[in-house]
């Protein structure tokens, strides 16, 4: 490939100037596109950091609102194993003045006097 230098060596001042203008011209169509596309580029770039950074927050987000409904499945499942221990005892209790009682009945069918 030839340099612009040489091939307009031994031409008009008027010639070099229609060769340069034409020559800038084809350069110029070949970088507007590909400035074009640089800046589409970093517009995409800019939209998906903004992406990352939203789907950052909203998992942040939704990981604290997990935690806090964790804390609250935690807290109520105490509160029912104190209601089932406190209710055990008296169960119990029931249970034996059940089987007491079932046991008189059963004696007294055996046993009418």
């Amino acid at each position: 490939m030839s340099s612009l230098k040489e091939v307009c060596e031994g031409l008009t001042d008027a010639q070099k100037a229609r060769i340069t203008a034409y020559v800038t011209q084809l350069v110029q169509n070949r970088i507007n596109p590909l400035e074009e596309r640089i800046v589409q580029l970093r517009q995409e770039r800019r939209e998906q950091e903004e992406f990352q950074r939203t789907l950052m927050l909203d998992n942040r987000s939704l990981k604290e609102g997990l935690d806090r409904a964790n804390a609250t499945v935690s807290v109520l499942n105490a509160r029912i194993n104190a209601a089932n221990l406190n209710e055990q005892p008296r169960d119990n209790v029931a249970n034996v003045e059940n089987q007491q009682e079932q046991q008189d009945q059963e004696r007294m069918e055996e046993d009418p006097q």
